[in-house]
């Protein structure tokens, strides 16, 4: 675990150090007339449904975010021994219910027992880790529904068919988008369907260099992810520059995860297409506001 964090915080500070010698620093941006005027609003994305009012990846969490009229809900997926596709953040129960280990190890039976409520306050004691078919069947196109595929199926056997599978049961293209960090995940779907809106998010980019850090670094241009229509990109690292060369290839860049509203007014006069957020009660005022400026 120490040397996972070494590596991280290594990158890290060596992309902050090559940003700020490639680019002019973000904050220098915050009162700039935005670069966006031509294009869509900038949309609300409730992150995890909503991470902040409910307990995340919860049908409660979706209802917390659904009564602010989100643009998008974003939730994530892991998979059952048995293969049913539940929402959850980690490969792990330990942090948000009362299991533990790997959710891969236990079957659907199993994992209908556990609550996942408790760990954000005891009036969601009774919450359930719900399962996509529950998740598609609330949401049901009130907004647009943002799936994270967290594994490939090296990890989790046939994830991307039985997610394919579930989008096409629900005859639901036009109102769900697949985004993920897992290139590899992303690249199945598409060779399995090549119609579902399909986002690559990644920490950051450097300026000029095709250099891109996902959790991985690799040598790799925007341009390998033409069958993306966004990117889903770590507020901190975002750029005019980077908002800039994601547009002229006609593509748009959403910023996660943003809690504060003077970060999101930064990076909205800077051009995202997007706030993905775990407090949509204090982002829609704000991004209501500039999309009435439009």
């Amino acid at each position: 675990m120490k040397r996972k964090l070494f590596v991280f915080f290594t990158v890290t500070l060596i992309f902050i150090i090559l940003s700020v010698a490639t680019t002019f620093s973000p904050a220098k941006y915050a009162n700039i007339k935005p670069m966006n005027d031509d294009v869509d609003k900038v949309l609300l994305i409730g992150h995890r449904g909503a991470a902040k009012l409910a307990p995340e990846n919860t049908l409660a969490s979706i209802k917390a975010s659904l009564e602010y009229s989100p643009d998008r809900i974003e939730v994530d997926i892991q998979q059952s021994k048995d293969g049913i596709i539940y929402i959850l953040h980690d490969e792990t129960l330990d942090r948000t219910t009362n299991g533990t280990g790997l959710m891969k190890n236990y079957n659907a039976d199993e994992l209908n027992k556990l609550e996942a409520g408790s760990f954000f306050s005891d009036e969601f004691k009774n919450e359930k880790i719900p399962t996509l078919d529950e998740a598609f069947e609330l949401i049901n196109g009130q907004s647009v529904f943002l799936i994270e595929i967290k594994m490939d199926g090296d990890f989790y056997p046939n994830i991307e068919e039985s997610l394919v599978k579930t989008i096409q049961k629900y005859d639901a293209h036009s109102w769900v988008i697949v985004h993920s960090f897992n290139t590899k995940a992303l690249e199945t779907i598409h060779a399995l369907d090549s119609t579902i809106t399909l986002h690559k998010l990644f920490i950051a980019k450097l300026n000029f260099i095709p250099m891109l850090y996902d959790g991985k670094i690799f040598w790799q241009n925007l341009s390998a992810f033409d069958y993306c229509t966004e990117f889903g990109v770590y507020s901190s690292f975002i750029n005019p520059h980077l908002v800039k060369v994601i547009h002229e290839n006609g593509q748009k860049i959403n910023a996660w995860t943003v809690n504060d509203t003077i970060e999101a007014q930064r990076l909205i006069n800077m051009g995202v297409d997007g706030i993905i957020t775990d407090v949509p009660n204090l982002m829609k005022p704000i991004i209501d506001k500039n999309n009435l400026q439009k």
